[in-house]
């Protein structure tokens, strides 16, 4: 919750959270995909 005392704490947190949201999403999408698909590597 954003909440974390150092920045570097904070800046960790925030890596996670947006992982865990991207992953989700990228589940999300998978499913609704279901075959045909290919997948590439984005690096932001």
């Amino acid at each position: 919750n954003a909440q974390e005392k150092t920045k570097s704490k904070l800046m960790a947190s925030l890596k996670e959270v947006l992982a865990e949201a991207l992953e989700f999403n990228r589940d999300e999408a998978r499913k609704l995909a279901k075959t045909g698909f290919s997948e590439e590597l984005v690096t932001v």
